[in-house]
């Protein structure tokens, strides 16, 4: 699920089941853009996030293209030079070392009807068809120099890093006691833990 204020991502959330050796349903939710966001459930305020966002320069990057088809070319070859990193400790308590793969195509690109001078596309690294990391582009048309720059939402609880041409750019570590005001938020929906049977 991605939410948008004005055209822009704010949020993201998606629901995944477990198995094994649970029966699980699961949920997690990630800040995009700085936007003041708050989640309730039943009444209750489940999350609400604090102001943890930061946008990051695209040193070497290209000018943005005149044009949107430019720079639609432009945001792919962008999201292309980033190599996502995971410890990932869903089948190994001691961590598998997984390399999660872009999406061809981004999750969502900005409309600039209703962002009007921004642009910009939200990427998705994953496993499978399941994101661990999600990428958010962007420029703005209208300034005086415009420039690339981009922001970093987890979907992983696992220690994870993203490089960019070898470098390492943004990385967060394992955890897994989760506080509502934290940026990623991961969730049970209280379905009864039964172990599968035979």
């Amino acid at each position: 699920y991605l939410w948008l204020r004005a055209g822009r991502p704010a949020g993201v959330g998606s629901l995944f089941r477990d198995f094994e050796p649970w029966n699980t349903l699961n949920g997690e939710l990630t800040a995009l853009g700085g936007t003041r966001l708050v989640a309730e459930r039943g009444g209750k305020v489940l999350w609400e996030p604090n102001n943890q966002w930061k946008w990051l320069p695209f040193p070497t990057a290209p000018a943005p293209g005149k044009t949107a088809a430019q720079r639609q070319v432009q945001l792919r070859a962008l999201a292309a030079e980033f190599v996502v990193e995971v410890l990932d400790t869903r089948n190994n308590p001691k961590g598998d070392e997984q390399t999660p793969r872009l999406l061809p195509k981004p999750l969502y690109r900005y409309d600039a009807a209703q962002t009007k001078t921004l642009d910009g596309a939200l990427f998705a690294f994953v496993l499978g068809t399941d994101p661990e990391l999600l990428v958010l582009i962007e420029c703005d048309t209208a300034a005086d120099k415009p420039e690339w720059h981009f922001g970093v939402g987890r979907m992983n609880r696992d220690a994870i890093r993203l490089k960019r041409k070898g470098e390492v750019v943004w990385e967060a570590a394992s955890f897994r006691k989760h506080k509502p005001e934290d940026a990623y938020y991961f969730f049970g929906l209280e379905l009864p833990r039964a172990e599968r049977k035979p």
